[in-house]
């Protein structure tokens, strides 16, 4: 057998950076809806890392991976 030394490094988990200011949108017509494009947010909250993000209506859907949101145009 052979003794040798080697170096680990073990990096943290990546952590998200939340949004300081709320994300706010105009109803430029007055109906009631307007489209979010939350892809604009992805920077910010990632600080330069690369990784995925998915937006999700529920907790439930973001643990299980299913439903996620359109990122370009969620009304």
């Amino acid at each position: 057998y052979v003794v040798s030394t080697m170096d680990i490094r073990v990096e943290p988990l990546p952590e998200p950076i939340p949004p300081t200011t709320p994300y706010t949108i105009c109803d430029d017509n007055q109906d009631g809806f307007a489209d979010f494009i939350l892809s604009t947010l992805e920077a910010d909250i990632l600080g330069g890392e690369v990784y995925t993000i998915t937006f999700h209506e529920t907790l439930t859907n973001a643990q299980q991976g299913t439903n996620a949101l359109s990122t370009t145009a969620y009304t």
